[in-house]
């Protein structure tokens, strides 16, 4: 990642990065590090819980019914994980991405949902986002 950190946001200060079933990968905490503005969807409430726990990171947690779920937001505001129907993500929660880093959201849909995959990320970034897949 910290090798591709530059081709991903190209200098941006301050990047919006959407990491799609992101789960409780660290890689969010060095996002925020970096000064990153971090949001994440996952299905998963008790990685998302995990994640917050184990990075000892403080949270608020509100309801989302658009996605039949919940939003996990850091007390800094910089990292924020909506827990709920991926599907239903969309502009009417976030949108504006500069990059997208997915950590293995493609392989865990599966064939049949990779279309609607792709509907949800293309509808929340920006032209000029970069998206890295690992």
């Amino acid at each position: 990642l910290q090798k591709y950190e530059e081709k991903l946001f190209r200098g941006k200060k301050n990047a919006k990065v959407f990491l799609p079933l992101c789960g409780k990968t660290y890689d969010m905490v060095w996002f925020q590090q970096k000064g990153y503005h971090v949001v994440g969807v996952d299905v998963a409430e008790d990685a998302v819980k995990h994640f917050f726990e184990m990075n000892k990171v403080g949270y608020n947690v509100t309801p989302e019914p658009s996605i039949d779920g919940k939003l996990y937001q850091s007390e800094c505001g910089k990292i924020k994980i909506y827990v709920g129907d991926f599907f239903k993500f969309g502009p009417h929660l976030e949108k504006d991405f500069d990059a997208v880093w997915d950590t293995g959201a493609q392989q865990a849909i599966g064939m049949s949902l990779k279309q609607d995959y792709v509907n949800v990320i293309k509808k929340v970034i920006t032209p000029q986002c970069q998206i890295l897949v690992e």
